[in-house]
C-alpha cells in the first residue's frame, strides 16, 4: 500500500511539474499575457481584447529538426505567432490589428544568443507598436489636417504613409527608411521613442502614382 502511494505521489509530482512548465512556457510565449501592462498603456486599460491567435509557418527562417529517424531529420520552416487585438480608436470606431512575434523569431535566427543585435521580446514588441503608432498618426493627419484642404474624393485617392529611419540598437548603423504597411490604421495614441528615430511622411496619389515626401 505504501509503495502504491509513493508511486502515485511521484506520478502526481511529475504531472504537476509538467503542467507548471507548460503554463510558464505558454505565459512567456503569449505576448498579450506577458506584456499585459504594456498593452494596457498603449491601447488603454479595458479598451482592448485579444480575440484570436494563430501559429503560422515562416518563409523567412528555418529550424533544424532532429529525429530518432535519420531520414526525418533536416531543416523545416520556422513558426511564429499572431494575435488579433480588437479595440476602440479615438474616433469611436472598432478596429482590429494583428501583432506578431515574426520579427523576433527572424532576428533570433540571424543573431546568436550573446549578439548585441539580438532583440529581446520587449524590443520586438516595441517595434510592432511603433509601426502601429506611425500608421495611426498617418490616419490622424489625413482626418484632422488634410481633410481641411482636400475634398473627400481627393482624400480617397491618397495613401498617407509614415516611414521611420531607424538605427540598430547597438551598432548605430542605419539601414534606411523602413516602409510601413498602408493597411494598418488603428489607434491614435503613439508610444514614446528615443531620439535615434527620425520620420518621413510619404503621400502617394494612386491615380497618377506621383509621390511627394518630406521630413517631419
Amino acid at each position: 500500500m505504501k509503495k502504491t502511494l509513493k508511486k502515485a505521489g511521484a506520478a502526481a509530482i511529475v504531472v504537476l511539474i509538467i503542467v507548471v512548465g507548460f503554463l510558464i512556457y505558454h505565459y512567456f510565449q503569449t505576448w498579450p499575457l506577458r506584456f499585459r501592462s504594456d498593452f494596457n498603456d498603449f491601447f488603454g486599460e479595458g479598451n482592448w481584447e485579444q480575440i484570436s491567435s494563430e501559429t503560422n509557418e515562416s518563409r523567412m527562417y528555418t529550424v533544424y529538426y532532429r529525429s530518432s529517424n535519420a531520414g526525418q531529420s533536416g531543416e523545416r520552416a520556422g513558426t511564429y505567432h499572431n494575435w488579433d487585438i480588437a479595440f476602440t480608436n479615438r474616433y469611436g470606431e472598432e478596429e482590429l490589428w494583428t501583432i506578431t512575434d515574426h520579427t523576433l523569431k527572424i532576428n533570433h535566427d540571424r543573431h546568436w544568443f550573446l549578439s548585441s543585435e539580438r532583440y529581446s521580446a520587449r524590443q520586438a514588441l516595441t517595434l510592432e507598436l511603433m509601426d502601429l503608432s506611425l500608421d495611426a498618426v498617418g490616419e490622424q493627419v489625413k482626418r484632422e489636417i488634410l481633410s481641411g484642404v482636400l475634398s473627400e474624393e481627393e482624400l480617397e485617392c491618397l495613401v498617407l504613409e509614415i516611414r521611420r529611419r531607424y538605427f540598430t540598437a547597438y551598432s548605430g548603423k542605419s539601414p534606411g527608411f523602413r516602409p510601413m504597411s498602408s493597411q494598418r490604421r488603428i489607434i491614435w495614441k503613439p508610444i514614446c521613442m528615443t531620439s535615434i528615430f527620425g520620420f518621413r511622411l510619404l503621400i502617394t496619389e494612386w491615380k497618377s502614382w506621383q509621390r511627394r515626401s518630406g521630413s517631419i
